[in-house]
């Protein structure tokens, strides 16, 4: 036998076809990646268009819904309102004798929905009308003693009758300061106007609002107003008469403006001021809730129902 010298290189043949099979399974191996990626990258668009879809019909659907609830809620408070003011209208005799605002919550208003209603009536003649506290040619009337006496038992500068004041005559003619600088001239539209006039801030609105208007004749209604605005009306009622008056009222309204002499410790007290026992204008809040979503209608009208202002939120 013949051996072989290690010198001598060792050769292994490999068949062509080994090497095109080699070849063929390479490109194949490339070409399930790439297709891989494309439907990986199809999946995911789709994917993301249907999301996208799933969404807006999502978003359309609750939007149909509080649309609807929005509409239905809007009608409830309006029958709620309308509600009101034939009340008002047909009862005017006896409803400006309520001795203080009356509210009416209306449960269960379908028997399958959650739908509630809450409406008030608040006379505005128990309130001070701060567009009478001057005459057009810029003289005080009797009406800013009365704002001044309310402002001091509120704890408020007694100066922002003044600039109510300028803030309202037709004179240019400054009662504090700078009162006159782009002053209206002209009648408050609405109190959310006292904002607008310098040296009243949030604070002080929020203190003076309740227990100022702009509707009415000005008289001040003695079934009605409230502590601080009959303290108002004299510099010697005090606290104690002014809690005697609001007792007295709410067992035994005053049929006349004389009535309240019969309250103790009020007939030697001179009170100013235009007064009666009625009201003649009456802010009407309806507010309508009905699966989360809510509705308020706000209105003010006068004894014949004549609407004086009108507000949706």
């Amino acid at each position: 036998m013949r051996s072989l010298g290690l010198s001598t290189p060792l050769k292994y043949h490999v068949p062509p076809a080994f090497h095109a099979k080699e070849r063929y399974f390479g490109v194949k191996n490339n070409s399930d990646g790439a297709a891989l990626i494309i439907v990986l990258l199809i999946v995911t668009i789709v994917t993301a268009i249907v999301v996208q879809f799933a969404s807006d019909v999502y978003t359309a659907t609750n939007a149909l819904y509080n649309w609807s609830y929005a509409q239905r809620t809007s009608l409830i408070a309006k029958s709620g309102n309308e509600l009101a003011i034939k009340t008002i209208t047909e009862n005017i005799n006896d409803f400006p004798y309520a001795s203080e605002p009356v509210i009416i919550p209306i449960d269960k208003l379908f028997a399958q929905s959650d739908a509630k209603m809450v409406v008030s009536v608040v006379d505005e003649n128990a309130k001070i009308n701060i567009n009478k506290i001057v005459f057009p040619n810029g003289e005080k009337r009797v009406e800013h003693d009365i704002f001044i006496r309310l402002l001091k038992h509120l704890s408020i500068d007694t100066s922002m009758a003044d600039r109510v004041a300028d803030w309202i005559d037709a004179d240019k003619e400054p009662r504090v300061g700078d009162s006159e600088i782009n002053a209206k001239s002209g009648l408050l539209d609405s109190i959310d106007e006292l904002l607008l006039i310098k040296g009243i801030d949030r604070a002080v609105y929020d203190k003076i609002s309740p227990y100022v208007t702009i509707y009415g004749d000005g008289q001040i209604n003695l079934n009605s107003a409230e502590l601080p605005v009959l303290m108002a009306l004299s510099d010697t009622i005090t606290e104690e008469v002014a809690e005697r008056i609001i007792a007295y009222r709410k067992s035994d309204p005053f049929k006349t403006t004389g009535d309240i002499n019969k309250v103790p410790g009020i007939a030697e007290i001179n009170l100013s001021g235009s007064k009666d026992v009625r009201g003649n204008a009456f802010t009407i809040t309806s507010t309508a809730t009905d699966n989360k979503v809510q509705r308020t209608i706000r209105a003010v009208i006068n004894s014949s129902g004549k609407v004086l202002f009108w507000q949706e939120i």
